[in-house]
């Protein structure tokens, strides 16, 4: 292969991630909204084709003008690529409602085709205009900030990713929806929840190529390597869950520590989401 020259293999790889971590970035919102886990039971079933229906035309369009991989776009590419970001759509939605344990069991296989339906819109919507907003060939990093010192670096990912946590954590902070969500909790989840924030976290700014000069850079700090700087992105973001839920009343002095990691973990999802996004664009 040639010197310089991507593998077919890392050019589908980056595509699906840009896809995947724009479902996250634009979609998160919406799976914390109860309305959404609820109205895909009352939906018929022709409804629910007429949305899907629906979201595969708007990303059609989309898709054919920018989409999640680059260069110019067929028709019939379009076509294949709004199938595909509405399959990723319903891949990101099983595993945030998995992990927030809104699919389960007790769950019929309507109710969750529903749910997935309904969710899947507007998150394959977010994969196919992630290319748009996010420009993978404008860096975060910049020819002024080439040279900084470790340090530096650190201060500005610690201020983007509370800046970006705190927009998207201060939407959802208030709602009835997180301490619904951390009631229904258990271990496992906790658990699947921690390991679905960093990886979506790692995606967004590390694999996407949404900023290619921070995933290569050449000299990194200490906490500017992936692992650590999603894992401090991460504690940094659920500081940031801690402070609006106190703030808002949803954790009191006298609640168990168990209630309070729980409700943090709840909320660290969009706002490690929202810290990602500050990350890459800042």
């Amino acid at each position: 292969m040639a010197v310089g020259v991507e593998s077919p293999w890392r050019i589908e790889r980056d595509a699906f991630a840009r896809a995947f971590g724009g479902a996250f970035l634009f979609g998160m919102p919406l799976l914390f909204t109860m309305e959404m886990w609820w109205i895909g039971e009352s939906l018929s079933r022709p409804q629910l084709v007429g949305l899907l229906a629906l979201a595969l035309l708007v990303n059609i369009a989309l898709a054919y003008f920018s989409g999640f991989r680059r260069g110019a776009c067929t028709f019939r590419n379009a076509l294949l690529q709004a199938v595909e970001a509405c399959a990723v759509g319903v891949v990101v939605a099983i595993f945030v409602l998995v992990a927030l344990n809104q699919i389960n069991g007790s769950a019929s296989f309507g109710a969750i085709l529903g749910m997935l339906i309904v969710q899947a819109a507007p998150l394959s919507v977010g994969a196919s205009v992630a290319t748009a907003v996010f420009d993978p060939d404008k860096g975060r990093v910049g020819d002024e900030s080439a040279n900084a010192s470790p340090l530096r670096e650190l201060l500005s990912d610690v201020g983007a990713t509370a800046g970006g946590a705190l927009f998207l954590g201060f939407a959802i902070a208030p709602t009835e929806e997180v301490p619904l969500l951390a009631v229904g909790l258990g271990l496992p989840h906790a658990i699947g929840l921690v390991a679905l924030t960093l990886t979506a976290m790692y995606v967004i700014v590390f694999a996407s190529g949404f900023d290619p000069d921070h995933r290569d850079r050449v000299d990194p700090g200490l906490f500017q390597e992936p692992f650590s700087e999603s894992v401090l992105a991460y504690v940094v973001s659920l500081l940031v869950a801690v402070v609006l839920l106190v703030c808002f009343g949803q954790l009191l002095s006298g609640d168990p520590i168990s209630s309070v990691l729980k409700e943090a973990l709840v909320l660290g999802v969009p706002a490690s989401i929202g810290g990602a996004a500050g990350r890459i664009i800042t």
